[in-house]
């Protein structure tokens, strides 16, 4: 494959070109039903893409999740199990941006969504203006149901990347109303204040638009909860973007209102599965807060979300147990601060061992990028992986 077909395979799920499944040996999701299986040799595309990025996952906050999973928890993380399932295929791909040899998430989404190379901070708009149709307009068009879900806010740059053009990635309003013009069935994330009229700059109330469109809209985990099981939904659980999931398990009261990202997946892949009946459905999931955490060096944020991007990636890989008609997409957009080890003991050769010793970092974290106010003392960090219990 080349290096600028990048969209052609994506496409050629959606389309029906050849593609491999993920193995059939998982357990089932509970609720869901394998499509009839196809006789053997039978060429047959993916019904249903279920498309995870990581944002800004280095390969060292994947050895870092993997290690402080398998310590805590005795078990390891799913991505790095993937590698040792028979079926899964492992591919490069490139996302560079046409202004930076730093590329970020806007060029990257658009890498993907758009097929084409644009510059850091357009949104499908072609350095000569050119305006590709995205990706879930496409599939649209071939009768499936769509949707995304991210941890950013929803008008973020990688969820914006898959629905729209625009030519900056900030203007966030623009997006928002492009949303409400679009015929995409599911939106989940953060950034109630781009559709709020109180915060929108132009006054718009697109709460009320949606609402008025037949699209449900719930602000909260109760309230998505409650959602019809059918039908268009807004989901927007915070202003900005949703908590660290750190910060979120350390607060009741996040905890009762923000879903985490593999209840939004649940919640998504049950609801266009429905929808998209026969005919299938296109997914996006975003981890957005790995980077986030990364761009700040918050080793605890980083670690705690890519680990909650993995509890969402084994919902999908419980959605397409037993399927034949799903493929799974897991990957990372670019990398940022890429973490490490320099050992666990005062040299080399010194062995990892048991010790009460707790550790505590403080993080740069403010409302301005959160959406939340800025802490008054730091909380309890990533226990320091020589801290935990084998």
């Amino acid at each position: 494959m080349s290096l600028t077909s990048r969209r052609a395979f994506l496409k050629s799920a959606v389309s029906g070109a050849a593609v491999a499944a993920l193995p059939a040996a998982l357990p089932a999701a509970t609720g869901t039903k394998p499509a009839a299986s196809r006789a053997r040799g039978e060429s047959g595309g993916a019904r249903n893409v279920i498309f995870l990025v990581s944002d800004g996952m280095s390969l060292g906050t994947l050895s870092m999740a993997q290690q402080f999973r398998r310590r805590r928890e005795g078990r390891g993380t799913e991505w790095i199990g993937l590698y040792g399932r028979e079926g899964v295929h492992r591919a490069l791909i490139d996302t560079a941006s046409a202004s930076s040899i730093v590329t970020d998430s806007a060029a990257a989404s658009s890498a993907w969504g758009g097929g084409m190379r644009v510059a850091n901070g357009a949104i499908n708009v072609g350095p000569r203006g050119e305006l590709p149709q995205p990706l879930l307009d496409a599939a649209r068009a071939s009768g499936r149901a769509t949707g995304l879900v991210s941890t950013a806010t929803i008008t973020h740059a990688t969820p914006a990347g898959f629905a729209v053009n625009v030519p900056g990635r900030n203007d966030e309003d623009a997006i928002a109303d492009r949303y409400l013009r679009s015929e995409i069935d599911l939106f989940l994330g953060g950034g109630a204040r781009f559709f709020d009229p109180a915060r929108r700059v132009d006054g718009k109330d697109l709460f009320g638009a949606f609402a008025a469109a037949g699209c449900a809209v719930a602000r909260d985990r109760a309230a998505l909860a409650a959602a019809p099981k059918s039908g268009r939904l807004l989901g927007t659980f915070s202003s900005g973007h949703l908590p660290f999931s750190l910060d979120r398990a350390a607060s009741a009261e996040l905890t009762a209102a923000v879903p985490t990202l593999a209840e939004m997946a649940e919640v998504a892949l049950g609801r266009l599965s429905a929808q998209g009946g026969d005919r299938g459905f296109v997914l996006q999931i975003e981890g957005a807060r790995v980077d986030h955490a990364a761009h700040a060096n918050d080793f605890g944020g980083l670690v705690h979300d890519q680990l909650a991007f993995d509890d969402a990636l084994a919902v999908a890989l419980r959605f397409a147990a037993g399927r034949d008609d799903t493929l799974v997409i897991v990957t990372t957009d670019h990398g940022n601060s890429n973490p490490g080890l320099n050992g666990t003991g005062g040299a080399y050769g010194t062995p990892t061992r048991r010790s009460s010793a707790r550790s505590r970092c403080a993080r740069p974290t403010t409302g301005s990028s959160t959406g939340f106010p800025p802490r008054a003392t730091p909380p309890p960090c990533a226990t320091a992986l020589s801290s935990v219990p084998d």
